[in-house]
C-alpha cells in the first residue's frame, strides 16, 4: 500500500467517519500551494508536482499537502518538490509553513525540501518578543510532519530565536498531539545578539507540550549568539509561559534518531531539556538515539535544567565539549535551578573522551543508572566503565563483536524506584535479543558498515562487484549514495529466500562498503540487491567452502 493510501485510512479512522475526499493538484488544479490549501476542504489532499514554490504558507485545516512521494515513495520527489520560503509579504512573517489553530495530527506535511525561512516574530505579554520556526512553525493545533528534508532555515533576531528548523510554540491555545517523523532537518540556524533575557534555542527543533520525534536525521545545526544559547539539535521542554496560557507539562517520546554533528556555542550541543519555570515539568523519554559528534562548550551531549526524563539503550559518545581545561567540559550537565529533576538510566553507552568527564553536576543534580557503559563509572547495578568497543567509521557506531555492551543489558530495572522498560527493537528496527545489549543497536555478526573516506558527494546511485568474489567466508560490498535515501541491502539464496539484510536505514549521500559474513552458509551462489530511492539493482556473488 502507497504512502498516500496509508495517510487517508488514518485520517479517516480518527475522523470517525468516511467522507467524499478531493484530490487538488498543484498547478494544474490551483497555480499555487496556498491556493490549493485555501480550495480544500476537511480530509481533501492537496498534491504538488515537482518544482520550486516560492511561498510563505498557512495551513488551519485537517488536510494532507503532499508531494508525489506519497503516491510511489520515491525519495526523488522530496528533493524536487522545494517550498522555499524566503520571500515573506513581510519580514515578521517568515515561517515556511506555518501551522494554525483547526489543525491536528491528520493534518499532514510530506514530501518536501522546506528551505529559505526565517521565522515568524511573536509577541507575549509586551514584554517577550520571539522569532520562531524557520522552516514550520506549530502555533496551534497539530500535524504529522514526515519524510521532509527541512534545511537552510535561518532565525536570527535581536532578541528571542527559536526552532530554526521546527518549532512548537503555542501562541493562543494549546497544542493538540503532534507527530515528526522520518526527516532530515539539516543545517539550519537559530542566532540572537541579545544579552540578557533572550535565548537562541533548537536549531534543528524545538519541541513542547505532546508527541513523538522519532526515526528523523538532526545533522549540522547551529545555535550561537550572545545569551542563554542552547539545543543545537533538538531542544525540548515547556517554554516561560507569561502570557494567558497556563503552565503545562511536556510529554514527549524521542526515539530511533540520529542527533549529530550539531553545534551551540554555549549549551547542548545534540539535545538540551529544559522545565520552562518552577510549575512547568517536561516529561521526557528517550530510546534507541544516536546522540554522537556534536559539540557545545557544555553538556555537548546533552543539557538538562529540571523534570523527569527516561533514558533507554540510547548511544552518547564522541561528543566534544571544548578545552579540556574548563569546569563545565562535561558531555550530559545536570543542573535543577528551575525545579527538581529526575534523570534515571538503563541500557545507555555514554562514552565521551573529547570532553573531560561524562557528567556535570549543578545544583546538586544526580544521574541515576543501572546496566549502563559509562566512562569514569557510575555508582549502580550494572554499570560498567569499559571502553564499548564500536565501530566509528560508518558514524552509526554499530558494536564490535567483543564489545562489553554484548548482552549486558536487560529487559527491566527498577531505577530510583522507577521501573524502566528496554525498548523492544533496536536502532533498525531489528528485534532486541532475548539477553538485551547495552546502546543504541543489537549486535549483529553479518553487518560491518563504515562510510569510505572522501569529501566528494558521488553522481549518481552504483553498486558495485563484490570483492573478493570468489569469497570464504568474507567479502566486501561497496555503494554510492548520490542524495539522502532510505537504503535496503539485502542478500538472497539461489532460490530467492531472503538470507539477510545489512543495510536498511536512512544514509546521506557517500560512499558505502560493507562486510557481509557467510560463516555457517552452504557453498553456492548468491545474489545481493540494493534498493535506493527508484534506484534497484542485483548482482551474483559465489561462496566457495
Amino acid at each position: 500500500m502507497r504512502t498516500l493510501a496509508k495517510i487517508a485510512v488514518v485520517v479517516c479512522f480518527l475522523a470517525g467517519s468516511v467522507t467524499a475526499q478531493t484530490l487538488i493538484r498543484v498547478p494544474q488544479d490551483q497555480p499555487t500551494i496556498q491556493a490549493g490549501i485555501n480550495a480544500a476542504n476537511t480530509g481533501d489532499t492537496v498534491l504538488v508536482s515537482e518544482g520550486t514554490y516560492v511561498e510563505n504558507i498557512k495551513i488551519n485545516k485537517k488536510i494532507v499537502l503532499a508531494s508525489w512521494f506519497v503516491r510511489d515513495d520515491s525519495i526523488s520527489h522530496i528533493s524536487k518538490t522545494i517550498i522555499n520560503g524566503s520571500l515573506p509579504a513581510h519580514a515578521d512573517s517568515g515561517s515556511v509553513i506555518l501551522i494554525t489553530k483547526g489543525a491536528d495530527s491528520t493534518t499532514v506535511v510530506s514530501g518536501f525540501t522546506i528551505t529559505g525561512g526565517t521565522g515568524t516574530r511573536t509577541v507575549y505579554d509586551v514584554s517577550y518578543t520571539w522569532k520562531e520556526g524557520g522552516g514550520i512553525l506549530l502555533h496551534g493545533g497539530g500535524a504529522t510532519i514526515s519524510h521532509n528534508v527541512i534545511t537552510g532555515n535561518v532565525v536570527s533576531t535581536t532578541y528571542g530565536s527559536n526552532g530554526g528548523g521546527i518549532a512548537m510554540f503555542p501562541r493562543d491555545t494549546t497544542l493538540s498531539y503532534w507527530i515528526i517523523e522520518d526527516n532530515v532537518i539539516r543545517e539550519n540556524e537559530v542566532f540572537t545578539s541579545a544579552f540578557s533575557t533572550y535565548a537562541a534555542q533548537g536549531a534543528g527543533a524545538l519541541l513542547t507540550e505532546q508527541g513523538r520525534f522519532t526515526t528523523n536525521v538532526v545533522t549540522n545545526n547551529r545555535s550561537g549568539g550572545n545569551v542563554n544559547v542552547t539545543g543545537a539539535g533538538v531542544y525540548i521542554g515547556t517554554p516561560d509561559r507569561n502570557w494567558s496560557l497556563p503552565d503545562l507539562s511536556t510529554n514527549i517520546v524521542v526515539a530511533n534518531n540520529r542527533i549529530h554533528s550539531n553545534e551551540s556555542t554555549m549549551w547542548g550541543g545534540g539535545i538540551a531539556m529544559y522545565a520552562g519555570s518552577t510549575v512547568s515539568r517536561p516529561n521526557v523519554t528517550l530510546l534507541n538515539n544516536l546522540i554522537t559528534r556534536n559539540s557545545a562548550t557544555s553538556g555537548a551531549g546533552i543539557h538538562i535544567n529540571s523534570g523527569t526524563y527516561a533514558l533507554m539503550n540510547n548511544t552518547v559518545v564522541h561528543n566534544d565539549s571544548g578545552p579540556s581545561g574548563t569546569v563545565s567540559n562535561r558531555a550530559i550537565y545536570l543542573e535543577q535551578s528551575r525545579g527538581p529533576l529526575s534523570f534515571r538510566m538503563l541500557n545507555n553507552i555514554i562514552w565521551n573522551p573529547e570532553a573531560l568527564l561524562e557528567f556535570y553536576l549543578a545544583a546538586g543534580a544526580v544521574p541515576t543508572g543501572n546496566y549502563n557503559i559509562i566512562r569514569n563509572g557510575l555508582a549502580g547495578e550494572g554499570n560498567i566503565d569499559a571502553d564499548p568497543d564500536l565501530e566509528p567509521q560508518s558514524g552509526y557506531y554499530y558494536l564490535r563483536g567483543a564489545s562489553p555492551a554484548r548482552d549486558a543489558g536487560v529487559w527491566s530495572g527498577s531505577v530510583g524506584g522507577i521501573t524502566l522498560n528496554a525498548p523492544s527493537r533496536d536502532f533498525r528496527d531489528s528485534a532486541r535479543a532475548e539477553n538485551p545489549d547495552m546502546g543504541a543497536h543489537e549486535y549483529d555478526p553479518l553487518v560491518n558498515v563504515k562510510r569510505l573516506t572522501t569529501t566528494a558527494i558521488p553522481e549518481n546511485f552504483a553498486l558495485d562487484h563484490n570483492y573478493p568474489n570468489p569469497f570464504n567466508p568474507r567479502t566486501k560490498i561497496r555503494y554510492q549514495i548520490s542524495e539522502v535515501s532510505k537504503v535496503r541491502l539485502t542478500i538472497y539464496d539461489v532460490l530467492g529466500r531472503e538470507v539477510t539484510t545489512l543495510v536498511n536505514e536512512k544514509l546521506n549521500p557517500g560512499s558505502y562498503e560493507v562486510t557481509w559474513e557467510a560463516a555457517g552458509l552452504p557453498s553456492g551462489i548468491y545474489f545481493y540487491r540494493l534498493r535506493a530511492g527508484e534506484f534497484v539493482e542485483t548482482k551474483k556473488m559465489l561462496l566457495l567452502r
